[in-house]
Order: structure tokens, then sequence, then C-alpha cells
């Protein structure tokens, strides 16, 4: 699937599925609920819409039988893989802030030390 489907739910929200949730974590910070979907309120709608056609990302809005295709110029791929990428780095931040705001202070200031020798 090369396209992004935003689909209306009853409570006034949207939600996203599938790999398109890395592409609208990484473009608006979208939390992703439970590594399935993403969601967000009607009213940004139209910023979503915006900035897809900024990145020439195709969509599909279920609710309006709107299906936007940029053909071959279509970033959805592109976008995905700096989306997957960016989701990586971020989980592996989280890990390392989790795991310090667990360690001694001993610990910590050893942990600089050498971060500071080893990104000099």
């Amino acid at each position: 699937m090369e396209y992004i489907e935003i689909i209306k739910k009853k409570n006034d929200f949207y939600n996203v599925y599938g790999d398109s949730i890395y592409i609208m974590n990484y473009l608006f910070k979208y939390k992703i609920i439970d590594n399935e979907k993403v969601g967000f309120p009607i009213s940004s709608l139209s910023k979503v819409v915006k900035t897809l056609d900024k990145y020439n990302i195709n969509y599909k809005i279920d609710e309006y039988k709107i299906f936007k295709k940029f053909g071959t110029k279509n970033n959805y791929h592109n976008i995905l893989v700096k989306a997957i990428e960016n989701k990586k780095l971020n989980d592996k931040v989280k890990l390392i802030e989790e795991k310090l705001l667990n360690a001694s202070n001993d610990k910590i200031d050893k942990i600089l030390y050498f971060l500071e020798n080893e990104l000099i």
C-alpha cells in the first residue's frame, strides 16, 4: 500500500493504521497507540492534507471518498523509510533515558565521562 488511508471514526477523530502510522508520527508527532494506530481530531484534517500534499504523499480519505494520487512523484515509500528510522532512533533515546533515570549519580557521572571522551 503506497498511500495513507484516513478513516473517520464516530468519536470525531480520524485514524490511520498500518505502516502509515510511522509517517503520521514522523510528520505530525502524533502518538502511536498500541503499535497499531494513530488518531487525530477532525479539526486537524486540513493541516494533515496540506502537509501530505506538500510532501507528495498519496492519501485516501474514506469519509469524503477522496483519493489523492501523485503518480510517479509519490513520496510515500521515501518518507516511510525516514519515518521508521526516526522511530527506531527515538525508541533508543527513550530507552537510554529510562535507564539513566534509574541509574545512580555515580553511574551517571561515569557514563557522562565516557560520552564526553568518545564524542569529542
